[in-house]
């Protein structure tokens, strides 16, 4: 399947999806209920995985920047990021989850935190990729949905010591 071809179902099934839930009378029913994580003092925050998110929560497309914010803070952010997150994602892709820009000399740059090419390509490091290493991608389009490319954000966050360092922050 051609990346355009992906992107088109993915748009077609979110705005299909979206409108049967943002048009239900109840709505809100349907909304995961997301434990919080606790960390203590010292101990290094794990990237959350599919079971500590209800497999129900992934999603492909986001509508609005304050659909970041609430998706990043389901995917485990620190609260007192999320404006650098809010911020990161509109100055990249100006919140669209479809943005690619191909002239970005390390494989592309991928999805709503445009997320370079180098975390997805096979490497002399990481021989299938360091996002694949960690399980959160099986291949690049894969950052194409919101909720793997904000996984992959958050992956790359606790790598850079805690910082947006990768986005130039």
């Amino acid at each position: 399947m051609t990346l355009f071809a992906k992107w088109l179902f993915s748009t077609v099934l979110a705005v299909f999806i979206g409108n049967t839930l943002f048009n239900y009378p109840n709505a809100d029913a349907f909304k995961p209920i997301v434990p919080a994580v606790v960390y203590e003092y010292g101990e290094t925050p794990t990237i959350p995985t599919e079971t500590t998110i209800a497999p129900t929560t992934t999603v492909s497309f986001v509508q609005t920047c304050g659909d970041v914010v609430n998706l990043a803070r389901q995917v485990g952010f620190p609260e007192e990021t999320l404006g650098d997150v809010s911020r990161i994602a509109l100055r990249e892709s100006n919140c669209t989850n479809s943005s690619f820009n191909p002239k970005d000399p390390n494989g592309g740059s991928y999805g709503l935190m445009q997320i370079n090419g180098y975390w997805c390509i096979p490497n002399t490091y990481w021989p299938i990729g360091y996002l694949q290493a960690q399980g959160i991608i099986e291949s690049c389009d894969d950052l194409f949905s919101a909720t793997a490319n904000l996984r992959s954000a958050l992956a790359i966050y606790l790598e850079g010591n805690s910082t947006f360092a990768s986005w130039g922050n």
